[in-house]
């Protein structure tokens, strides 16, 4: 049989930029992420993310095939988004589970199987988009979101409680509030509108900031009253203002501002 696509079954997998260990991790698949497979050798395999179009290559050994069929299965089932910075799935309906990180993908039943083995869990861990709730909810939903991610180590490709990288960060809590973010701060730039300057922003907008003759390199969430929450050594919030990201304890400017998106 022919299996032209995959699932994650473990809470994490390392995506690589070259099939080696030693190759750095640029990203990660979550639990329950699909992608479609580009090649493939007996220890690797080159995919793309079906969430972001990513491409990188994952072990083999990692992951659970899946034929065309089950892929479009899987689709034409209701999915939701793990919206807790971890949650708790039960194994083969007995006490023993795994944890998963936020962002992770789960359907609606409370079940999901794999070859040998499925997990149940409270569908009240998954958050599913309300495309009807009011901007102002949605934009305090972010940041609320974003809050729970505080003192969250900087890890450069990753994208969980446990280790995650500036626009890990803003995809993942975009994520869990029902708006899709491509995976790098360069990316996420070109999607969304744009405001001006920063006393039009509001809460919930993304700013993305570098030096002018550079490409974007930094992105964090606008939390209003001249704040920003970000990915920068950890999770943490900071000033910001017209010049760029301000260290209250360094008294430095970090990061210079270079433009505003909003996403309503």
């Amino acid at each position: 049989m022919n299996f032209p696509f995959g699932i994650s079954p473990l809470p994490v997998i390392s995506v690589r930029k070259e099939p080696s260990h030693q190759s750095e991790m640029f990203t990660q698949l979550l639990f329950g992420e699909t992608f479609s497979i580009l090649s493939q050798t007996d220890e690797w395999i080159k995919i793309t993310a079906s969430y972001d179009d990513y491409e990188g290559f994952i072990e083999q050994k990692q992951i659970k095939l899946l034929s065309e069929s089950e892929y479009l299965n899987l689709k034409h089932d209701q999915w939701g988004t793990v919206k807790s910075p971890i949650a708790m799935l039960l194994k083969n309906d007995s006490q023993n589970g795994t944890i998963i990180p936020a962002g992770s993908m789960l359907p609606a039943n409370g079940k999901i199987n794999f070859d040998d083995y499925s997990y149940t869990y409270t569908p009240q861990i998954i958050s599913f988009p309300n495309t009807n709730q009011e901007e102002n909810i949605w934009r305090d939903d972010i940041v609320q979101t974003a809050i729970k991610f505080i003192n969250a180590p900087y890890l450069w490709g990753g994208k969980t409680c446990l280790g995650l990288d500036c626009s890990g960060f803003t995809q993942t809590v975009f994520k869990v509030c029902g708006i899709q973010l491509k995976r790098d701060a360069s990316q996420q730039c070109l999607q969304g509108k744009d405001v001006g300057f920063i006393d039009e922003a509001q809460t919930g907008d993304l700013v993305f900031f570098g030096n002018p003759d550079e490409s974007i390199t930094h992105v964090g969430i606008y939390m209003g009253e001249g704040f920003i929450i970000h990915a920068s050594g950890s999770v943490r919030i900071d000033n910001i203002d017209h010049y760029g990201i301000f260290d209250a304890k360094k008294q430095i400017y970090t990061h210079q501002l270079r433009t505003i998106k909003s996403f309503f």
